[in-house]
């Protein structure tokens, strides 16, 4: 019984290992692709990761408030494809499902 409480607790360790190898892979593909395309117009954008229903999550954010009214987001999938763009009261119920969230990068740095 404890050589089988082990083996199940060696896999567990190595999948958590793995998938937290994988996923920051992605994170460093995030930041890549955010920093490529980082251009000065006078507004500070910033990509995030976090987490929402469990799953991890990349977005963009304007945060100067001179560059835009609303609040907008830009949500990617892992691979740094554009998801999809929101504005005004999604944009805020999305803000607010987000947990664990962390600046990744600032454009203009």
């Amino acid at each position: 019984m404890r050589n089988l409480l082990f083996v199940i607790l060696f896999f567990a360790i190595g999948c958590k290992k793995e998938c937290i190898k994988e996923e920051g892979s992605a994170t460093l593909k995030m930041i890549v692709n955010f920093k490529s395309k980082c251009k000065s117009e006078g507004c500070e954008f910033s990509l995030f990761s976090g987490k929402r229903d469990g799953k991890f999550v990349y977005y963009t954010c304007m945060t100067a408030s001179t560059c835009c009214g609303l609040p907008a987001y830009t949500i990617y999938d892992k691979n740094g494809k554009n998801e999809r763009f929101i504005i005004s009261e999604e944009a805020v119920t999305f803000r607010k499902s987000i947990t664990e969230e962390k600046r990744l990068a600032r454009c203009p740095q």
